[in-house]
């Protein structure tokens, strides 16, 4: 068992990848669960406070300049791009297509009701 060990060590020690480790909030378990958020980053909490605090509690509206808010959406597709085959330029990143349909519906919907009883007041008169 021992020699088991000792190989794993000098493996751990030779992993170049070892150093990601720290990146992590990680306790000393193995975590083997593929379908899930996966561990934390260390940098999130901060990150978040940051959000939280400064670029909503004290810039508020703004941090869609101030922030850089507004073009998001097209940063985050620039860096995305390369891991599938595209330039930048070429991906935006938005919500998902299901939320993206809800809104849609939902638009529809209150829009038509709008007309509908717009329609029905020019009607009655």
């Amino acid at each position: 068992m021992s020699e088991l060990i000792s190989r794993a060590a000098e493996l751990d020690a030779a992993d170049e990848l070892a150093g990601l480790r720290e990146k992590f909030v990680l306790d000393d378990a193995v975590y083997l669960d593929g379908n899930s958020l996966g561990a934390l980053p260390a940098a999130v909490p901060g990150r978040v406070d940051d959000v939280v605090r400064r670029q909503w509690g004290s810039l508020r509206i703004r941090s869609w300049d101030e922030s850089g808010w507004w073009t998001a959406p097209e940063r985050i597709g620039d860096r995305i791009a390369p891991l599938v085959g595209a330039a930048a330029g070429q991906v935006v990143v938005g919500d998902s297509t299901s939320v993206n349909v809800f809104k849609a519906l939902v638009g529809a919907v209150r829009l038509a009701g709008a007309g509908a009883g717009a329609d029905a007041g020019a009607d009655a008169g």
